[in-house]
């Protein structure tokens, strides 16, 4: 009887064996971008729920976020991703086995207006004054995040050939960290005017970056000093860049 039991569990365990081997392995079958930037990512196989994580090209060590996670379906969509930044992906499942694709976020040229030219100069906001400085103290930002009476911003001014009737385009303000990561933290629709004589420009007197210097200290649980860019984009299309430093 004791043979009998244990050829029974051999059995048992070459069914196990064999099923797990015949089992669909997890694959990432699409990764697609469309023209306001969003990426989906399809999948089969592996054992639910999945998470998906992604980070940017290089920094794979740093910097990894997970999108989502306990996901039951086969398919996310995510957006907010920074204009010709390529990103690496990672669909993983209950049993960790994982797979990855890289793709870079979709840019089609901006060709509705031309002759963009950028400005951007750091300001301050201390008790409603406002004043111009030459770099932020990474101390004040951190600071300021829980006084409202404190904003970290930027005068910015981007002018344009003019056109004909005004138009809607997409709008997206980037600020990239010191490791190189950019961080998306205004996506939005913004109308170009148009002007019947003059240069035609979009001016913000007091543009406040507090929305991003959050998103900073959640993703690294500080505000890092280093050398730091505000990039903005139209339609995907690149504006321009001005650089800054975040001193202790």
């Amino acid at each position: 009887m004791k043979k009998v039991w244990i050829m029974l569990a051999l059995a048992a365990l070459l069914l196990l064996a064999v099923g797990a081997a015949s089992a669909e392995s997890l694959s990432i079958t699409d990764c697609s971008t469309d023209y306001a930037g969003h990426i989906t990512l399809r999948w089969q196989g592996g054992s639910a729920p999945y998470r998906v994580r992604y980070c940017v090209k290089g920094y794979e060590d740093e910097g990894l976020w997970t999108q989502a996670s306990d996901l039951y379906s086969r398919y996310l969509t995510m957006s907010d991703f920074a204009p010709d930044t390529t990103y690496v992906f990672y669909v993983v499942d209950s049993d960790k086995d994982y797979d990855t694709v890289t793709r870079t976020a979709y840019r089609k040229s901006f060709t509705g207006v031309s002759g963009m030219r950028l400005t951007v100069t750091l300001r301050q906001k201390l008790n409603g004054r406002a004043s111009t400085i030459n770099s932020y103290s990474a101390r004040d930002l951190q600071s300021g995040l829980f006084n409202s009476q404190q904003n970290y911003g930027a005068t910015i001014k981007f002018s344009y050939d003019r056109i004909g009737n005004s138009q809607v385009v997409f709008c997206r303000m980037v600020i990239v960290t010191p490791n190189g990561e950019p961080i998306v933290f205004v996506a939005d629709n913004l109308e170009l005017s148009a002007r019947t004589g003059g240069s035609n420009y979009v001016y913000f007197d007091f543009f406040d970056f507090d929305t991003a210097w959050q998103i900073i200290n959640s993703v690294y649980d500080t505000i890092p000093t280093g050398t730091y860019a505000f990039r903005l984009y139209l339609d995907e299309g690149f504006v321009g860049e001005k650089t800054f430093m975040v001193n202790r």
